[in-house]
């Protein structure tokens, strides 16, 4: 079974004009510039110290989102932690932008494979944002669509799928079909039937996943290459090998060209190697091979872990 470019819905709380440029680091994060980001969010954190305002903890919530995209898990984990921190501080650690921050920690602990924490986060933001009036459905499907995923990883395929069809009819509703919001739940969707072995509707749907996101974000954006991942894993599992190498291919390529998630790379390098080797070109998928262990190396290193595995790889040795 190939690796997965599973996206978790990592949210961002909206910030005020105190700190400035803080609106910036947003917008370069949707559009896939997270190293940009983390440059102008860190230079403001320093520049914010010490962090005792809702601004400030704002901004340590969206550097802690910059950081997960670039695979600084460790550093996410403490900037969605301190965030958190100071809003206990501060009497506000139950409403909106809590919630927002729990649920990306919450996608943090899943990445270290601590499910059981993953699930507790997240459930927390899920009821925290239950309790607000302000609340919409558009919330509740961010949550739904993260412990969905945690669901997938333990085995409980059932209450994944039912939450990711609910999100799905949420976000075609509010957004429309052509949302890149729609996509995400789309892709996800196709893994989780990829892994129950239900391959023709798996394409069906990562297909309309890839075509949403190239129509609305372009060829060559980040996101592209998870799209392309997953669509190139299902068609090798389904024999189509000169399909699956050409997706896979580019979505190497795409990796490699924009600062990017090293555990998320290696996967994708580890997927075109699999389909090289099918097509008996071993020499370059041995060449991929190292390139995906040398990646997951570097990434394990800098985030203190000793081995770094994909959650199909995890269950697969329980």
């Amino acid at each position: 079974m190939g690796a997965f470019g599973g996206v978790f819905l990592a949210v961002l709380a909206a910030s005020s004009g105190a700190l400035g440029q803080a609106l910036t680091a947003e917008e370069l994060i949707e559009r896939g510039e997270f190293a940009r980001a983390v440059a102008v969010l860190e230079g403001r954190l320093e520049r914010s110290e010490p962090c005792s305002s809702e601004e400030c903890a704002t901004l340590l919530s969206n550097l802690g989102t910059a950081y997960k995209e670039l695979g600084r898990l460790l550093d996410a984990e403490r900037a969605f932690e301190r965030s958190l921190a100071v809003r206990r501080n501060l009497a506000s650690a139950v409403g909106q932008d809590a919630a927002r921050t729990l649920n990306n920690l919450g996608v943090i602990y899943y990445n270290f494979a601590k499910y059981a924490r993953a699930e507790e986060a997240l459930k927390k933001s899920l009821g925290i944002k239950e309790s607000l009036p302000e609340t919409t459905d558009q919330d509740l499907a961010t949550s739904w669509v993260n412990l969905a995923l945690v669901y997938k990883a333990e085995r409980n395929w059932d209450h994944a799928e039912e939450l990711l069809r609910r999100a799905l009819a949420v976000r075609e509703r509010e957004l429309g079909a052509e949302d890149p919001g729609v996509a995400v739940v789309l892709g996800d969707l196709a893994t989780l039937l990829y892994t129950r072995h239900r391959l023709e509707e798996a394409e069906t749907l990562a297909r309309r996943a890839l075509g949403i996101l190239e129509r609305q974000l372009g060829p060559d954006h980040p996101r592209i290459a998870i799209a392309l991942n997953n669509l190139g894993t299902i068609e090798m599992a389904a024999g189509r090998y000169e399909e699956s190498a050409e997706h896979l291919e580019r979505a190497v390529r795409i990796a490699q060209s924009h600062p990017f998630n090293p555990k998320s790379t290696a996967d994708f390098m580890a997927n075109y190697a699999a389909v090289l080797r099918k097509l008996h070109h071993k020499d370059e998928a041995k060449s991929f091979e190292e390139a995906a262990r040398a990646a997951r190396d570097a990434y394990a290193h800098g985030n203190g872990v000793g081995l770094t595995v994909d959650a199909g790889e995890l269950l697969r040795q329980r």
